[in-house]
């Protein structure tokens, strides 16, 4: 994901959310955005978690470009038939 100027491997932030215990699941993908090319959304299971302790950890461990615009809580990931995550369902999801 491009954001800013800089690339971001997105899951590198899905790893940090993993490491912290607070999601159970996350999926982390670049949409479009004007003033930044991309901008980084992530998806996290459970839908009832904090996000505001999910935003201070990822703040914590990554710097600014690599933290998500948003964090959208959910019950089950965005995933297609064969059970991987389902990128095109998750912008849908945002853009219907």
């Amino acid at each position: 994901v491009n954001t800013g100027r800089e690339k971001v491997d997105p899951t590198e932030v899905e790893a940090v959310i993993h490491q912290s215990g607070l999601a159970d699941d996350c999926l982390v993908l670049g949409l479009p955005d004007p003033d930044w090319g991309e901008c980084l959304v992530a998806f996290c299971v459970p839908n009832k978690m904090n996000i505001d302790l999910v935003q201070k950890v990822i703040h914590a461990e990554l710097s600014g470009a690599k933290v998500p615009k948003d964090i959208i809580p959910v019950e089950v990931l965005p995933l297609n038939e064969m059970g991987k995550p389902d990128y095109e369902l998750a912008r849908r999801m945002l853009f219907p």
